[in-house]
């Protein structure tokens, strides 16, 4: 389960100006690529700043408040004028999971990806980044497979794999009952995994020796549309006009918006393209259109429930960047982007590890049997302590990679003594032994 690096996802033929292009070349280019920004290189093709497609009508063009005549300030002609700068890079062997965090955190859509001399080499978006969920599902399948022979010592061909559309469905039997919320558990937390459907049986119930008495939590993962969405209900009625449904995309910074039947159910979703293509005949003379027509229908919707995974799925093969999130009257709740769904790794310390310890109490280890610690520093997770056996020391290091959040993973265990360790009294509330 090794982490994917923005190298695996990241786009290497990229579009780039100079500082000196003209604007207007460059909202050609942005429309002529259908993409949403461009970073501007100087003359050593390093990243001296990132034109977006927000940049070039923001700045571009002068205030219409701003007095005419001579007195009237020149509006800006050239990239390097309207570029956000310093530009917000990543490098090329940084984790997915850390790229996703910057890009969080920074508000932006798309990381120029540079080599040691922060010279250009790529670029990842949020498009890119959401193939973290969108693995094949033969891949899926795979990595499986290799769960159940790694962590349950199943023999390849004793469990049924079936993989549609990222829904997981195992049929067949393992040796021990012990092992298998483990398995399950990591099963569930495989990039690209929506759902999974057990029909495994035990051959031996070994569950009373082994499973803690009177726990029943399981470390669950932050998977879901619910956990990331955007609360805010935007939407318009069918007999909203162009002009209103504009005003609404420029207010709250979207690209869609969904639009209402009289029964305040989702009939249709109208975007950016639609005001633009849909609003004028072949002569170019403004159409008197409203929602009603202009809508795509039926549109795409999920729920607070619908995996991440599925979420992105959705979002991939549509090329949509939002989703309207309904109840189960199809009446909207809120909003998932992109942006939100890359939350799913952008999680305080605290919960990351304490999701780590339930993980490695509940699920991978048997009750009292290691001594393991977990520290979490900026999504970074350590693991220390003693194990009984160092063959467990990769089975926690794998599962700790699954954890939404975990940029990267570091052990160092103690095999040779499982004596408990003492720990400081006063500990950050992010560090602490398994319970």
């Amino acid at each position: 389960m090794k982490s994917l690096k923005v190298a695996d996802l990241m786009t290497d033929e990229v579009v780039s100006v100079a500082p000196g292009t003209a604007c207007k070349d460059v909202a050609e280019l942005l429309a002529e690529h259908d993409i949403s920004g461009v970073p501007v290189l100087d003359d050593e093709d390093r990243v001296a700043g990132v034109v977006s497609q927000t940049d070039v009508p923001a700045r571009a063009a002068p205030h219409p408040a701003a007095p005419r005549g001579d007195a009237a300030p020149t509006p800006p002609t050239t990239a390097g004028e309207i570029m956000s700068c310093p530009a917000v890079t990543v490098r090329a062997e940084a984790t997915a999971a850390d790229a996703a965090r910057l890009m969080t955190r920074r508000g932006v859509g798309r990381l120029p990806v540079v080599d040691e001399e922060d010279r250009l080499v790529g670029i990842v978006t949020r498009r890119d980044l959401l193939r973290m969920f969108l693995r094949p599902d033969s891949e899926i399948r795979r990595r499986v497979q290799d769960v159940l022979v790694d962590f349950a010592d199943v023999p390849a061909g004793d469990v049924d794999i079936h993989v549609v559309d990222g829904i997981v469905t195992l049929a067949g039997t393992v040796p021990h009952r012990s092992r298998l919320p483990a398995v399950l558990g990591l099963v569930e937390r495989l990039d690209g995994v929506v759902a999974v459907a057990s029909r495994i049986t035990t051959r031996t119930d070994d569950t009373a020796a082994t499973a803690p008495v009177g726990h029943v939590r399981r470390a669950m993962p932050l998977r879901t549309v619910g956990d990331v969405m955007t609360h805010a209900v935007i939407s318009v009625d069918r007999r909203a006009a162009c002009e209103d449904i504009a005003e609404t995309l420029r207010m709250w910074h979207v690209s869609s918006v969904p639009v209402l039947s009289e029964e305040g159910r989702v009939a249709g979703v109208v975007c950016e393209s639609d005001l633009l293509l849909r609003t004028r005949d072949a002569a170019g003379t403004p159409r008197n259109a409203v929602a009603g027509r202009l809508m795509t229908r039926p549109a795409v919707t999920v729920q607070k429930d619908t995996t991440i995974a599925g979420a992105a799925r959705l979002m991939a093969r549509g090329r949509l960047e939002h989703l309207p999130v309904v109840d189960g009257d199809g009446r909207p709740v809120g909003s998932v982007s992109r942006g939100d769904l890359l939350k799913a790794y952008l999680r305080p310390d605290a919960d990351i590890a304490a999701e780590l310890r339930g993980l490695i109490t509940y699920q991978l280890l048997p009750h009292g049997s290691a001594d393991v610690h977990v520290d979490v520093a900026d999504g970074i997770a350590r693991l220390h302590g003693t194990l009984p056996d160092p063959a467990l020391a990769d089975l926690l290091v794998r599962g700790a990679r699954t954890v939404p959040g975990v940029v990267d993973v570091e052990a160092d265990f103690d095999r040779r003594t499982t004596r408990r360790r003492e720990e400081p009294a006063a500990e950050a509330a992010q560090t602490g032994p398994v319970p």
